[in-house]
């Protein structure tokens, strides 16, 4: 499977209609089917780019507890759900549970076609996100403990002659390790190397950092996107 390729998941009840599925499938998308949210839980775990696409005939609590699941396991995939009878108190429910969006059964097909569009664009990037980071990680890593030390003091505003007093060394010393880590971490300046273990982190904690270096809020960051409900508030 390519890198770029991408899974639907779609849970629906076995007595439940497969018009949808076979329509995802006729225009090229690659669908898993699950009967209960619980047989979804039980595959093997996927990393890759995908959406969840759940069919409910009643949205009884289950719904709601999945979508906690999600959230729970910190799971990143998004969650479409398609109900027969919709409304708008039950779409924002649901979206503030987590869902990607929330759509009438009986909306035409391209609907449907749409969002899961949105959705797998938003989840590509996610993916590529979590895979840059888990390569920085990997990174960071190479570092002695001592390396890692002298990088966390520097990423916090001090100086080769503080770090070396904090950490009863000499400041030659503090200069030859930080150099070595940055050479391994392949950065040129203390403004990557805080954009690097925020990225890392993914806390709050550096914003300050760079704040007062001066660099401002760039750092890359992948956001939940503005929720389309245009299906169900029309």
């Amino acid at each position: 499977m390519r890198d770029d390729e991408s899974i639907v998941f779609l849970i629906q009840s076995e007595s439940g209609p497969r018009l949808i599925g076979r329509n995802l499938e006729h225009n090229g998308h690659r669908v898993e089917w699950f009967a209960r949210f619980a047989d979804f839980w039980n595959r093997k775990p996927y990393c890759g780019i995908g959406c969840i696409l759940c069919i409910e005939q009643i949205m009884d609590p289950g719904w709601l507890h999945f979508l906690d699941q999600i959230v729970g396991r910190r799971y990143d995939m998004p969650v479409i759900f398609v109900a027969r009878d919709a409304d708008v108190p039950t779409a924002v429910r649901a979206i503030k549970r987590g869902a990607f969006d929330f759509i009438e059964e009986s909306d035409k097909p391209d609907v449907l076609l749409d969002a899961l569009a949105a959705a797998l664009f938003h989840h590509k990037k996610v993916v590529a996100q979590r895979r840059h980071v888990n390569e920085l990680q990997q990174r960071f890593n190479l570092l002695t403990p001592r390396e890692r030390e002298v990088c966390s003091m520097a990423a916090k505003g001090l100086l080769n002659k503080q770090i070396a007093g904090h950490l009863g060394t000499s400041e030659r010393t503090v200069k030859k390790q930080r150099g070595s880590a940055m050479d391994k971490l392949n950065l040129d300046s203390v403004a990557e190397l805080v954009r690097l273990l925020y990225q890392i982190d993914g806390v709050e904690a550096h914003a300050g950092l760079e704040r007062s270096l001066g660099i401002g809020q760039t750092i890359p960051s992948v956001s939940q996107p503005v929720l389309n409900t245009s299906a169900i508030l029309r």
